[in-house]
């Protein structure tokens, strides 16, 4: 699957991620993504555990959470990082390593399907839910159904 313009970026069906034809992390969930030249991925290496990595346009890999529980990175314009974590119990969107959903005493938000598309259209994170679409304001964490 290819995942950047001209094939650059690729997961083979190993599991491994390729850039420009090397192998840079094995073991990787589909979910992959690219902003100008870094590589987001998230890492399974003892099933079900999983975390994000990013892969600098070096090749070099950065492991940038601990906590086996994360995957769906989605990097954001401005450097900051979405993804979604299971830590605690309950799948919910975390920004640069603050919790925005599904926190103790809050609403159950879904998190986004697995494979399903996604996109940024202002301060807003719009996603399928895998019954719906969603958005979640990056500023306030307030998430509904479009």
């Amino acid at each position: 699957m290819a995942v950047a313009p001209g094939g650059r970026v690729v997961v083979s069906a190993r599991r491994e991620l390729l850039v420009d034809g090397t192998v840079r992390l094995t073991d990787v969930l589909p979910d992959v993504r690219v902003q100008r030249g870094t590589v987001f991925a998230s890492r399974s290496v003892q099933r079900p555990d999983s975390d994000i990595w990013r892969v600098d346009p070096d090749g070099t890999a950065h492991r940038l959470t601990h906590d086996g529980r994360s995957d769906r990175p989605f990097p954001l314009p401005d450097g900051r990082l979405l993804w979604v974590s299971g830590a605690g119990g309950m799948a919910g969107f975390v920004l640069d390593g603050t919790r925005l959903t599904n926190r103790p005493g809050d609403a159950f938000v879904p998190v986004p399907a697995r494979h399903a598309p996604s996109r940024l259209r202002g301060e807003h994170f719009i996603y399928d839910a895998g019954d719906g679409e969603w958005s979640l304001n990056l500023r306030t964490g307030k998430a509904g159904p479009r």
